[in-house]
């Protein structure tokens, strides 16, 4: 009875275009749009895109399987809460996200939401990352109040300490 219990999850996962191994071991597919899947360092640079100062943090990102994402960053509170937003694979290693976090004052009080667009595309061997952004930043009645563009870089955080 426990064969054919095997053989169906192996059948389910063929037919829904997992490989084999990936039923088996647990791990994602080393190539396609799940190679983004992970928690990633990120190092962020940014200025209003009519130029100026440019401003650097770094953040983690995390990409879920199924296309959404978390991220936070060292920027001191209340400045903004945690990131949430969706990615999407664009082939070829490049990958599209559009993500969200509230905006506070220093008394804490809310003071609009930040909407960040981020054109990503992956080294060849999955660890590393570069990205263009582009963030609006928007009043509570949501009327924009700024853009800022830039870079990022991330790395992708491993398993163990010894990559």
């Amino acid at each position: 009875m426990k064969i054919k219990h095997t053989f169906a999850v192996f059948a389910l996962a063929a037919t829904c275009g997992l490989p084999l191994a990936s039923a088996a071991t647990g791990r994602l597919p080393p190539l396609g749009e799940n190679r983004i899947v992970g928690t990633w360092h990120v190092s962020v640079t940014l200025a209003s895109c009519a130029g100026g100062p440019a401003h650097s943090f770094i953040a983690l990102n995390t990409f879920h399987t199924g296309g959404t994402l978390t991220s936070t960053d060292n920027t001191p509170q209340p400045g903004n809460g945690p990131a949430q937003g969706i990615w999407e694979y664009r082939g070829l290693g490049r990958y599209s996200a559009h993500f969200q976090f509230y905006h506070f004052l220093h008394d804490g009080t809310w003071d609009g939401l930040q909407d960040i667009y981020q054109e990503t595309t992956m080294d060849w061997r999955g660890n590393a990352f570069t990205s263009s952004i582009h963030a609006i930043a928007l009043n509570k009645d949501g009327s924009v109040r700024g853009e800022v563009c830039g870079t990022s870089q991330g790395v992708r955080v491993p398993i163990d300490s010894n990559p």
